[in-house]
């Protein structure tokens, strides 16, 4: 059984999740293409951060950063390598348009990475109906970067039509 849950950064296992996040990205891209949050930033990052727990371990994480009133950023999105294929992702992803509306956030936007390190996210972020688009926020192109959007009034519909 998985529960998601706010996270403490401070927390032992959370912080080794954010640190193994961090690395995964250095080691798959290089370090001007990388928008992490590191460990000693989250605290002035703010960033909402949440915590798939399976028992008592801490199996994956994900970010909600406002970037303005109505549009939102995914962070910090992880899970760890045995816990991925079960569904903690996708918790995850819909814990965090759960938190962007009652927030009053209209988007949820993300940058992911374009190589093969980054592909299962993508292809999840794209079932769960995020859209390609271009940069948003302070991002700028970058060939190693992909950037999705979406509406999160069209997750309602979506959903009302399951």
């Amino acid at each position: 059984m998985i529960r998601i849950d706010i996270a403490n950064p401070r927390e032992q296992q959370v912080a080794d999740l954010i640190v193994i996040h961090t690395a995964y990205g250095a080691a798959h891209y290089p370090s001007e293409s990388n928008t992490h949050v590191y460990l000693d930033e989250y605290e002035e990052s703010g960033v909402l951060l949440l915590g798939a727990w399976k028992d008592i371990e801490c199996v994956g994480i994900a970010g909600l950063k406002s970037l303005t009133n109505e549009h939102g950023e995914l962070k910090s999105m992880h899970v760890l390598e045995q816990a991925r294929g079960h569904g903690v992702g996708r918790r995850l992803i819909d814990a965090v348009i759960k938190e962007a509306k009652k927030h009053g956030l209209d988007r949820l936007s993300l940058e992911t990475g374009s190589r093969d390190a980054s592909s299962a996210a993508r292809k999840l972020y794209e079932n769960i109906g995020f859209e390609y688009c271009g940069p948003f926020g302070d991002y700028k192109e970058d060939p190693e970067c992909v950037f999705m959007t979406m509406c999160l009034a069209k997750t309602e519909t979506r959903a009302a039509s399951k």
